[in-house]
């Protein structure tokens, strides 16, 4: 365009990159965020998403939630409760009438706090190895889930009894177990109404 002037050179140009009727575009890709997110990086991504970077003590808050508990037993919980275990199931089964209680007749419901925990019980209390069995399986497939792991405990020793043929030969007393704070060993005798022994009286 020689001779025309700058504005009339940019306002061509301007012209020409507008559509004047319909126009198609093809794009590769998506619409849509991606919609599988790691936990420990969901904080980020949400706040990101949301533009709400500045709200920073919820996103601290989001990332504790997102991560979990967090806490570190220390080495020597497992032999505290192997010292302690036995007066403690003495004075448990001494309050429903049972002074000398035969370990190996009960079943048993453990809260697995971790493999060095079963195995000091079981030990202490020369117990049979199936005894833990319900404990020991739970603790391998979903680890310690703190206080939620005696439900699947629970859970994994009725269906362990329920696979059993004869209903009424299961042991009519048990025993669950569970660790707290502080080292704190929680007991409740257990008693089994399929047993025998209740369905006789």
């Amino acid at each position: 365009m020689p001779g025309a002037t700058t504005a009339a050179i940019v306002d061509s140009r301007r012209g020409t990159q507008h559509s004047e009727g319909p126009a198609t575009i093809l794009a590769i890709g998506t619409a849509n965020p991606e919609n599988i997110v790691c936990q420990d990086n969901f904080a980020d991504y949400y706040f990101g998403l949301t533009k709400s970077e500045h709200l920073t003590e919820l996103k601290d808050k989001m990332k504790r939630i997102c991560n979990g508990i967090d806490f570190h037993l220390s080495i020597q919980v497992p032999t505290l409760i192997k010292d302690n275990i036995h007066q403690c199931l003495l004075d448990a089964f001494r309050s429903v009438g049972n002074t000398d209680p035969n370990w190996n007749d009960l079943f048993w419901a453990v809260h697995p706090g971790g493999r060095a925990i079963l195995d000091n019980i079981e030990d202490k209390l020369q117990l049979q190895p199936w005894k833990l069995a319900a404990s020991r399986q739970v603790l391998s497939e979903y680890g310690n889930m703190s206080g939620a792991t005696i439900a699947f405990v629970l859970d994994e020793l009725r269906r362990r009894q329920e696979k059993e043929q004869d209903m009424q030969q299961q042991p009519e007393w048990g025993v669950l177990l569970a660790f707290g704070p502080g080292v704190t060993i929680e007991s409740i005798v257990l008693r089994n109404p399929l047993s025998r022994g209740l369905k006789e009286n």
